[in-house]
């Protein structure tokens, strides 16, 4: 007999919050994460950021001109002091919920600055390692709240280890959008603006096609992180995991995302209206990092029973036959 139908858009939205409340201890990474980009100290890069200005600017006239070119001016002159207190540890919140970065245009820096980055080799040489210690403390985070949704996270040694088969997939999949991704974007970019030249309404409809497609490509891989770190796939096979899932359950699929987009946009919104306070930040913090997490459960259960469901129908198809 094959199993019951996996639970609905709802029932997996409160199963997920309902898991995470068992292991709240998970929330303590991106809490203190995101209390050191809060209150801690730093790390900037002002001639570097002030370069991209300088040259933002210089750019303006030529491109924008008129009235359209004198806001743009403007506008980065307003955000100048701003930007160049951006605080290069926000690289670290890659893949961890952080209040502080969804609810400043710029994570600046609080406290002291305990680094300036002086050049362009040490700023991609600091950024490496704080995108590489990022995706380290997410594989810890991803590897948790995955234990959330098997119902059995594992100890130190077994989170430690489990993390670190999490971090080399993530770094195989940030490869792979790197040195294959971004080449094939360029080309493709490429190719729209050269055959622009030659034929405009082309060009807009091969355009239009491409992002259309890459959006669709987007929805199939919707899962794709959840299939790295649940199933222990490589990027190619977990994309074609989540492919799978998103194809025998599309519209469930389509409501799911979108109501967690919802969330998402959403909760911002409220949070800025409570950071004025040092208190009320830190209330934001906690409640930032309680409800992303939860809703990071529930999508990690919707693959979960999804794909569960489908190995359960092949299974039972097979012993009928």
């Amino acid at each position: 007999m094959l199993n019951p139908k996996p639970p609905g858009i709802v029932d997996t939205l409160s199963e997920g919050f309902v898991s995470l409340n068992r292991h709240l201890w998970i929330l303590l990474l991106p809490i203190a994460l995101d209390l050191l980009l809060a209150f801690g100290p730093g790390i900037t890069s002002t001639t570097v950021i002030d370069t991209l200005l300088n040259q933002a600017a210089s750019a303006v006239p030529a491109s924008g001109g008129g009235e359209q070119g004198a806001g743009l001016s403007a506008g980065i002159a307003e955000y100048r002091s701003e930007w160049l207190q951006v605080n290069l540890l926000a690289a670290l919140t890659m893949h961890l919920p952080s209040a502080v970065t969804v609810t400043a245009m710029v994570p600046k820096i609080q406290g002291q600055v305990v680094a300036d980055i002086p050049s362009w080799p040490e700023w991609f040489g600091a950024m490496g390692v704080l995108v590489a210690g990022g995706l380290a403390l997410a594989s810890v985070y991803l590897t948790g709240l995955a234990g959330c949704v098997r119902g059995n996270p594992p100890g130190a040694g077994g989170l430690l280890k489990a993390s670190g088969q999490t971090f080399g997939r993530l770094l195989a999949l940030y490869g792979m959008l790197v040195f294959v991704g971004i080449p094939v974007s360029l080309v493709l970019i490429w190719l729209v603006s050269f055959i622009g030249g030659l034929a405009p309404v082309m060009a807009s409809l091969l355009g239009t096609l491409l992002m259309a497609a890459f959006m669709l490509a987007a929805f199939y891989a919707a899962f794709l992180e959840e299939a790295l770190v649940l199933n222990g796939a490589w990027p190619v096979p977990a994309a074609i995991l989540s492919a799978r899932v998103v194809f025998r359950h599309f519209w469930s699929t389509l409501g799911f995302i979108a109501l967690s987009f919802v969330i998402t946009i959403g909760v911002p919104v409220v949070w800025r209206l409570l950071v004025g306070h040092p208190a009320g930040l830190i209330a934001v913090i906690v409640a930032h990092a309680y409800i992303s997490s939860g809703l990071a459960v529930a999508a990690m259960l919707f693959f979960w029973q999804r794909r569960s469901f489908a190995v359960a129908q092949s299974s039972g198809a097979q012993s009928l036959s």
